[in-house]
């Protein structure tokens, strides 16, 4: 499994589609560092990752702007008809950044909670 983190730069709205189910599509803009002779330049991408079923929930909480960690699979498939190969990220899930943190349990088993309630 891969995972890649970046920042939100749009979240489509759902859509239905008959035999398929419900499908969002968002977009994640990861910068990258480069260094170059000496010279680092940055270079940003921007990956393009479809939600299908009921994965399309795990981005119920996601806004714009939010750093994330999304995890995939890379699949590959030749089309033999016309000698191309295409490719397609299955998506497993996606978690908010804070502070340089992955919140969610499944992604940091080792993060500790404390809390600290007023009572």
């Amino acid at each position: 499994m891969h995972r890649i983190e970046g920042t939100v730069k749009e979240i489509q709205p759902l859509e239905e589609l008959e035999g398929y189910g419900k499908k969002r599509n968002i977009l994640i803009e990861k910068e990258q560092k480069v260094n170059i002779d000496g010279v680092v330049k940055t270079f940003k991408d921007i990956l393009f990752f479809t939600f299908w079923k009921d994965r399309t929930d795990k981005l119920a909480e996601v806004k714009v702007g939010d750093e994330v960690q999304v995890s995939f699979a890379l699949k590959g498939k030749v089309n033999e008809w016309k000698g191309k190969t295409f490719y397609n990220y299955s998506l497993k899930g996606i978690n908010i950044i804070h502070d340089n943190e992955v919140l969610n349990k499944e992604q940091n088993p080792d993060r500790e909670i404390e809390v600290d309630l007023p009572f």
